[in-house]
């Protein structure tokens, strides 16, 4: 059944659960997912720029959980003990399922941008209620901003990580066997600008690093002797 225009259901598989709400009145805000470059000096010429990947979609959903339902909304919430079990529904899609796990993958449907990609529930922020006292006071509506994470999946950190491993496994082979030559660091030299000119790519900087005991691509003496790689 197609979402109603300016609602917004959020679903998840294991546990599955399902939340269905009005979208408040500002729109949806896209925080992350943009980006990516470095700029790397080199003296007296313009900086190379290096890409280092894009960070994880990151938006921001205002939505009104509301126990007044609007005419022919009636499969939405209808009554402020539903609105209690909708909110805790919300909260346990952003809590872990169990001891040692992870909070469910939520997909989004309804009127916010990137609908196709898998989330993570980064952050609730309760906002404004609405009570009305009877016997007891009860609960007929509820902001919140959601802000979600988006999912990058495992195996693909995983193999990330193996092709690192890889990488870094055959630059440490390669030592072994080919050597080093000998760098005199100069006024305005980082690691990258140094593996950009004696290495061809300034992503190479951490080979330079690894090889001199140096962490910080800045941190470096005018007269300081480097090892480079010979390959």
């Amino acid at each position: 059944m197609p979402v109603p225009a300016y609602h917004v259901t959020l679903q998840t598989k294991q546990p599955a659960l399902t939340v269905k709400a009005l979208r408040g009145q500002d729109a949806p805000t896209v925080t992350g997912g943009y980006g990516g470059w470095e700029e790397i000096a080199r003296p007296g010429r313009v900086a190379l720029t290096h890409w280092l990947g894009r960070s994880p979609y990151r938006v921001s959903i205002p939505l009104v959980l509301d126990a007044w339902p609007e005419a022919g909304q009636e499969d939405y919430i209808q009554t402020p003990a539903e609105l209690e079990t909708i909110i805790a529904r919300l909260e346990r899609m952003a809590t872990p399922t169990g001891p040692g796990g992870v909070p469910p993958i939520v997909e989004v449907d309804g009127a916010v941008p990137h609908q196709d990609l898998k989330w993570v529930i980064e952050n609730l922020e309760w906002g404004a209620a609405i009570y009305a006292r009877a016997l007891l006071p009860r609960r007929y509506r509820q902001e919140v901003l959601v802000t979600l994470l988006e999912n990058i999946a495992d195996d693909a950190i995983g193999a990330a990580a193996r092709a690192r491993n890889k990488a870094r496994a055959n630059t440490q082979k390669g030592k072994k066997h080919t050597g080093y030559r000998t760098y005199i660091v100069k006024r305005g030299d980082t690691l990258q600008s140094i593996a950009a000119r004696q290495l061809g790519s300034a992503a190479r900087w951490g080979e330079i690093g690894r090889l001199n005991n140096i962490r910080d691509p800045r941190n470096l003496k005018v007269g300081q002797r480097l090892k480079i790689p010979k390959n």
